[in-house]
């Protein structure tokens, strides 16, 4: 999509965070199944003997006692990083829009949004709950067969591509193996735990940290400073993206 933005005008800038382990404390995915069904499948994913929708599907087929009231009473429980709240308000106060991009699931990640008085886009997978059976079956309206996102059921470059136009600066946060393909295509990034593994490893220039308040402090500065731009290797990676689509 071609941008009408001028040289003088500043870059529109978006953020695209991950939901599991960047927002709240814990990988909720995980976390579900060790409550409900059986964790010990997810070696099978970590081996490479199954696909990550395989392994969803696999592990939610082992919560056979898990209904949608338990899963959400199970979301109100779960603790959220402290500072993320302030951080979503300083983007709103700045009009920077924020897309949550999980690859876990609705059922769980909307409550506990909403319970942090959060509104906004979110892209994940969901469960159907049907009657004729008695476990959940995971949906993946995300899915995405041309990417490279082989731990991830939802495809969060995608979600960033959609939201992008040419000459916006792409601001990703996240953790874990979902986000690789994500960060890969974000020009200022974010990253802790196996997505800084990932980051060093491929020369991906990254910013670490602990918490929100490391990331809301580190782009206060970038936005003071002027230094919030585009990454050359990341806008020709969301070109050659777009393109193949």
């Amino acid at each position: 999509m071609a941008s009408t933005r001028t040289e003088t005008d500043a870059p529109t800038i978006r953020v695209f965070c991950d939901f599991d382990g960047t927002i709240t404390l814990r990988d909720l995915g995980n976390e579900v199944i060790k409550e409900f069904g059986d964790f010990a499948l997810h070696k099978q994913l970590l081996n490479g003997t199954v696909t990550i929708r395989e392994y969803w599907k696999m592990a939610f087929g082992s919560c056979t006692a898990l209904t949608k009231e338990r899963i959400h009473a199970f979301a109100q429980e779960q603790l959220v990083d402290a500072h993320f709240k302030r951080f979503a308000e300083f983007l709103h106060s700045h009009r920077v829009p924020l897309y949550v991009v999980s690859d876990g699931f609705r059922e769980y990640v909307q409550p506990i949004l909403l319970q942090q008085n959060i509104d906004a886009p979110t892209y994940c997978n969901y469960l159907s709950f049907e009657t004729n059976s008695s476990a959940p079956s995971p949906r993946f309206p995300g899915a995405c067969e041309n990417c490279t996102c082989t731990f991830a059921a939802s495809c969060k470059r995608n979600v960033v591509l959609k939201h992008t136009a040419d000459d916006d600066v792409v601001v990703y946060i996240g953790d874990g193996r979902s986000d690789f393909c994500g960060a890969e295509h974000a020009d200022i990034v974010f990253a802790k735990k196996q997505l800084a593994a990932y980051c060093n490893k491929h020369r991906i220039p990254h910013y670490p940290f602990k918490s929100f308040f490391d990331i809301k402090t580190t782009f206060e500065k970038l936005l003071t400073t002027g230094k919030i731009k585009q990454r050359y290797q990341a806008a020709l990676a969301r070109k050659k993206a777009f393109e193949s689509e």
